[in-house]
């Protein structure tokens, strides 16, 4: 957490209301179709971890049909505003108002502004009244949210700009029409009724949650609110302050979106200018006319959270499967912060009663990045992996700078610190923040940009960030670490403590756009005026002082020909032979260009040259683009003279030569700040008592920002850290000793400002053992792994790297087993081992891995494989047909083998997937599951960021599809067939084998093209994939798997299918696409059906299928298991179950290794799993999870008190009765209520309606048949 966050605004002199609320809206919501009171959910967890007595969770994830409460509000104000309008009396039902809406002669029309959630209420609204309506909605809104809104019937208008413009537009399409009412939560000047009836509305919300907590005896002591433009918040306070005992409310907003903290502490409303966040509903950059008044008055304590504390409450809700997205997580990411610096006393006691507010449910968002981070090393890790390569700088195109630019604006609002976004160029922004000094002093602008080069040239990896060894010295790898990110990083840790010293000058940070191409960032920052009386551009010298750089000028010439058929010499005049004159000339004149004292001679060259349309024509044009490296005696127009000449005297003596005036493309000043410049002085001076010797002043080779500056009026120089790989295949910034940017407080503190020209602001710059700090190593981003550390197949150390699960004849002889690369002196055609290399033994790893190390090749495990197959290539399959003997018929094989040898030989190796690699795979599909298909840019930029080909991420991405598509067929209702009628066989039934094997997801071992041409042969007179095999019946292949469940009264279970990460269902084997035997042709036996027991001797019937039970117990333990299992167990191990440090442990939990220690700890990898979704780490059976620990993290022993730790147990499910159409709130109340039912002579063809599960329950039922549908069923039919 950072130290330098914004505070937390507590009221000092908050009040009460007597405003009760209306009970209308009440009475309007619970005659609208669909209506329940949503659940409050308790979190003991979190009430132990507070320290207080309860902790509730108002779930807003379901409410009539919608993910959020916004319904509520816009519904009731809706009804009153169409009420009135067609002139209808107070009180008249909605039937009424419909007709009367219907009845209009012109249509009325509903207009609304939203981030999400209240637009898309105002359509669902506007659709069951038969209204029309438009939503306007920033351009920043994702695309997803914006097809919800237009799923239900609404017309969507995207607008230019953010929220509040969005607003402003709408209220003006609103006044032009005759027939539209605009329906908006943000109060303006002469529009305050709509919002106050949307205030009204959201009451109904408040007085559910009183009432649910007063049946359980409780009274909310403290409520956490959500803040967007305040109608919501107004509407807690105001009811929470209105009680006889008031509640404290806590209101919270985010991070980019402080307007009510802004607000309280100007003590006036105040706009301010948001950037994007993930908790799109809340960010809102003004507060409400018509809350401010209340909101100042009720509010006791205001806070603010970052994106990532409201990710990190989004998975802890998750864990707990409560359905919540951002926005209603954030009220959990607030207590948390509230606890954490708020007085103990304050606000929280152990009879506190605690009411969060979960304002909407889930919905995919881009995962952010955390905010909080202050330490210069690990902020320039941060910023590495944020792609913001040129977009316009090479032929690949890149990300741009918008996603860093975000990030930095959301660092700089975490911290409180002024900032201004400038954004000449769609897409192409840049930031400056700002630490205003005290007055009296010296300015100083730190200049850093945030693009870098493209991706395609780095080799691996190029956004990992990571720590690692270069010749001996600590440094961060990845694209743009030297050039410049750790410069920029130095310089925004610099700002931190110049707002801790108080300066008397400015401090400001400028991080600009597209320096690597046009430096069209920093020119946009100087056009927008600002300035400082110093300027230090961070870029890597280093730890030299740069005070001058040469310019450069693009300079075109065209020669001009004349076109002709290349058999008609005399017609044609050859422009490209022409050229040639002028090359020699430019030979010849670039050693009579002028030399600098400083920065020495001037220099050109040629660049780029073109010419000519065909092979077969006389070219009649050649375009030669020159770059001139000038010196500051050079001008533009000296340039075009000298070259004018040279081609006037070419013209002169060859009468042919015929040329377009030069013309000048692009030019860059030169840079020269003199060497006794105060800055200059300054930095030297600092610099030597830093580092204790002086640094190098010099001219540096490139061009750079400087000039920029100086010449708009800031002299500036270059000064930054030290590193190697600019543009290159590898890029590395030293860590110790190595960048500027944060201050040693003692060096700033003994600093004396010069009184002549007060430089005081740059004492804090240069500071070289900033970095000297050693990382924590309990901080997974600034771990740097000890140098025997070969697990990491993505970093080749010394030419091998060690597995995570040793070959079998190393496990047996206890030796070290290190997997080699293939390299000349190494050339083994397959993955082996050194020790089995050296003995000339086969290698058990040569037969391959179904895991690589430390990575997750598959989200979900697939046919006889638990966690997953390898991502086979056609390369791969090849290269492991060479581990076969090779025999005098197989020629063909051995010339291949030797094929693949030499290009190994050649350095050709082909890449494999790292965990890093994958990750970057699975982050998009997880945030595009609703169409997981990428696009070929998008491949093409994945090929780029994993070393990965296109058709290796084109076959990870189709195995993902498929795997994910066997893991929801069992969620699918079964289909209904008349009585009588035979069960159908499955779709693959129908298949040949061929086409079975092309629709399955790849195996470990390759097929060989005989083994499938005999399957096919065989696929006649194979009862076992002919024969349809009944949901009671044993499948030909069931003798392969073990039951998961048994159920007395039950027919034979079948293979669990309810864990996430498991692709087994209940119909697997009907999809298998081999045999699972040997491939001869067996005949089974087919088992009869059990026969059901009667209604009366078996009065408990299944709700989800046709099945029946005698006992209660049978009963229930059969729905929870074969049905919807509320067991689950996640993989959650982290470092904080072992206390390293006194508690005396001397053994391993999970392998018995001794002496216990955090590396060790480190070598299981669990935190690997608690970087990845919750969906890809949680079983539905504790032998999945044990069988994960053995595979993943090489556990020999699985404690059962470890295991016992990862189960999570649900029972708050609401379903529904169908016999009396009662809202069941839990699982066991279900259970106990419909016992009830079944004993009192009910049966499942009394039952009407469906279960009344929540989606997220819908999704994970199997094998269930709608009760409505039970009637077609007849005994021994299906």
């Amino acid at each position: 957490m950072s130290t330098f966050r914004r505070p937390i605004y507590v009221n000092p002199s908050s009040s009460t209301t007597t405003s009760a609320a209306s009970p209308r809206a009440l009475a309007f919501h619970q005659q609208f179709p669909g209506y329940a009171p949503s659940p409050l959910v308790p979190l003991p967890a979190v009430a132990e971890e507070l320290g207080v007595r309860a902790v509730y969770l108002k779930q807003e994830s379901n409410r009539f049909g919608l993910p959020s409460f916004k319904v509520l509000g816009a519904s009731w104000a809706i009804y009153q505003a169409i009420r009135s309008f067609v002139q209808l009396p107070e009180g008249a039902s909605l039937d009424t108002l419909i007709e009367r809406v219907r009845a209009q002669s012109a249509p009325i029309t509903l207009l609304a502004a939203t981030e999400g959630n209240h637009g898309r209420a105002v359509a669902r609204v506007a659709q069951q009244m038969s209204l029309q309506c438009r939503i306007y909605v920033p351009c920043t809104m994702h695309v997803y949210t914006q097809e919800k809104i237009r799923s239900e019937g609404a017309e969507v208008v995207v607008v230019d700009g953010d929220y509040d413009h969005a607003v402003e537009t709408a209220a003006k399409a609103a006044n032009q029409m005759s027939q539209g009412i605009l329906v908006q939560d943000t109060a303006l000047e002469g529009y305050e009724e709509i919002p106050a009836w949307v205030v009204e509305g959201y009451a109904t919300l408040l007085q559910e949650a009183d009432a649910q907590l007063h049946a359980l005896g409780l009274q909310n002591s403290l409520v956490v609110a959500p803040v967007g433009v305040g109608s919501f918040a107004e509407a807690v306070a105001r009811y929470y302050k209105s009680r006889d005992t008031p509640a404290t409310v806590v209101a919270v907003e985010p991070d980019t979106a402080p307007s009510l903290t802004h607000s309280l502490q100007q003590g006036h409303p105040s706009s301010v200018i948001t950037s994007p966040s993930i908790m799109a509903g809340m960010n809102c950059g003004t507060v409400s006319s018509a809350a401010w008044p209340l909101l100042r008055q009720l509010v006791d304590v205001c806070l603010t959270i970052s994106d990532w504390e409201s990710h990190c409450a989004v998975q802890d809700l998750t864990a707990q499967s409560i359905d919540s997205g951002p926005c209603g997580a954030a009220s959990l990411a607030a207590i948390r912060r509230l606890k954490a610096e708020a007085s103990p006393t304050s606000f929280f006691s152990p009879d506190s009663v605690i009411l969060l507010l979960s304002t909407e449910g889930s919905r995919p968002y881009e995962v952010p990045m955390d905010v909080s981070v202050d330490d210069p090393v690990a902020l320039t890790q941060v910023l590495t992996r944020i792609n913001s390569s040129n977009p316009t700088l090479s032929k690949t195109q890149g990300a741009g700078e918008s996603a860093i630019t975000n990030y930095l604006c959301a660092w700089f609002a975490h911290r409180a610190i002024e900032h201004h976004r400038i954004e000449t160029a769609p897409g192409r922004p840049s930031v400056v923040g700002i630490i205003r000094g005290s007055g009296g002093g010296a300015s100083v602008m730190l200049n850093g940009h945030v693009d870098t080069v493209s991706l395609t040239t780095y080799d691996g990896d190029a956004l990992t960030g990571h720590l690692g060894v270069k010749d001996g010295k600590e440094a961060v790898f990845g694209r743009g670490t030297l050039d410049m990110k750790g410069g920029l990083a130095a310089g925004l840790s610099a700002l931190l403590v110049a707002r801790e010293q108080r300066l008397a000058g400015d401090v400001m940070v400028a991080a600009v756009a597209d320096e690597e191409d046009a430096s069209q960032g920093t020119q946009d920052v100087i056009a927008a005026g600002w300035r400082a009386d110093a300027g230090i551009v961070l870029e890597p010298t280093n730890m030299a002082i740069a005070h001058a750089h040469k310019g450069f000028v693009w300079v075109e010439v065209e020669i001009l020909g004349r076109a002709a058929h290349g058999s008609q010499p005399a017609d044609g005049v050859d422009a490209i032979l022409n050229m040639g004159h002028l090359l020699q000339a430019l030979r010849e004149y670039q050693a009579q260009l002028p030399t600098d004292p400083v920065l020495g001679p001037g220099s050109l060259h040629c660049g780029v040259i073109q010419g000519g349309e065909e092979v077969s024509s006389y070219p009649a044009s050649c375009t030669l683009t020159l770059e001139y490296r000038t010196v500051p005696v050079q001008t533009n127009e000296m340039i075009l003279a000298e070259l004018g000449s040279i081609l006037k005297r070419l013209s002169d003596e060859h009468p042919d030569f015929q040329y377009r005036e030069p013309r000048i493309t692009l030019w860059r000043p030169s840079q020269h700040v003199p060497k006794d410049h105060p800055v200059v002085q300054q930095l030297v001076q600092l610099g030597t008592e830093v580092v204790g010797q002086p640094p190098q002043v010099q001219s540096a080779p490139f061009w750079c920002d400087a000039a920029l500056l100086t010449e708009a009026g800031t002299p500036s120089v270059v000064f930054g850290p030290s590193g190697a790989g600019l543009h290159s295949r590898e890029e590395w910034v030293e860590v110790d000793n190595a960048l500027p940017g944060v201050v040693d407080a003692e060096a700033l503190s003994s600093m004396t400002p010069q009184l002549q020209d007060d430089w005081s602001s740059l004492e804090m710059l240069p500071s070289g053992n900033l970095w000297s700090t050693q990382p924590d190593s309990t901080d997974d981003t600034t771990v740097i792994p000890p140098p025997d550390d070969f697990v990491n197949v993505s970093q080749w150390l010394a030419g091998a790297y060690r597995p995570p699960v040793p070959c079998i004849y190393c496990q047996q002889h206890r030796l070290q087993c290190l997997i080699i690369r293939t390299t000349p002196a190494n050339p083994n055609p397959v993955t082996s081992c050194s020790s089995c290399v050296a003995l000339f033994r086969e290698c058990s790893l040569a037969r391959g891995e179904k895991r690589h190390p430390a990575g997750f090749e598959t989200v979900f495990p697939v046919f006889n494989h638990m966690h997953g197959v390898t991502e086979w290539t056609e390369e791969e399959l090849n290269s492991a047909s060479h581990a076969l003997p090779v025999s005098d018929s197989q020629n063909g094989q051995a010339q291949s083998s030797h094929d693949q040898e030499r290009k190994e030989e050649d350095g050709q190796h082909r890449p494999r997937f790292s965990r890093k690699g994958a990750k970057v795979l699975r982050d998009w599909l997880y945030r595009n599951q609703h169409t997981p298909y990428p696009t070929d840019e998008q491949k093409a930029a994945f090929a780029q960021q994993t070393g990965l080909t296109e058709k290796q991420i084109s076959t990870w991405f189709a195995n993902a599809r498929r795997r994910h598509r066997m893991a929801h067929r069992t969620s699918r209702p079964s289909q209904i067939f008349r009585s009588g009628s035979p069960l159908p066989s499955s779709r693959s039934a129908a298949l040949t084998p061929m086409e079975r094997w092309q629709r399955s997801p790849p195996d470990q071992e390759p097929v060989s093209e005989s083994a499938i041409q005999q399957a096919i042969a065989a696929a006649g007179t194979d009862a076992a994939w002919d024969n349809p095999s009944t949901p009671g019946g044993a499948s030909p292949s069931s003798h392969h798997f073990a039951s998961s469940i048994s159920s007395i009264d039950s027919e034979p279970s079948q293979a669990s299918s309810g864990s996430f990460s498991s692709a087994w269902s209940h119909q697997s084997e009907s999809f298998l696409p081999f045999p699972l035997s040997d491939g001869r042709p067996r005949s089974h036996s087919r088992r009869r059906r059990p026969r059901r027991q009667s209604a009366a001797g078996s009065p408990f019937q299944c709700t989800f299928c046709v099945d029946a039970f005698r006992k209660k117990h049978d009963w229930v333990r059969h729905e929870k298991s074969v049905h919807l299992s509320l067991e689950s167990w996640i993989c959650s191990v982290g470092s904080g179950v072992l206390d390293l440090a006194g508690s005396g442990v001397l053994q391993c939990d999970f392998c018995g290794a001794s002496p216990l220690t955090e590396s060790h700890f480190s070598t299981h990898e669990f935190d690997v799993c608690a970087d990845r979704p919750l969906s890809e780490r949680s079983f539905r059976r504790k032998d999945h999870l044990i069988q994960h620990f053995r595979k993943f993290h090489h556990c020999t022993t699985v404690p059962a008190l470890r295991v016992e730790a990862c189960r999570v147990v649900t029972n708050d499910v609401q379903s529904r009765c169908g016999f009396c159409q009662l809202i069941l709130p839990t699982w066991a109340a279900r259970a106990d209520h419909l016992a009830e039912h079944f004993k009192n002579g009910r049966r499942m063809a009394d039952w009407s309606g469906d279960w009344g599960l929540d989606p997220l329950y819908q999704a994970m039922l199997r094998n269930a048949v709608l009760p409505a549908h039970r009637s077609v069923y007849v005994e021994g039919g299906s």
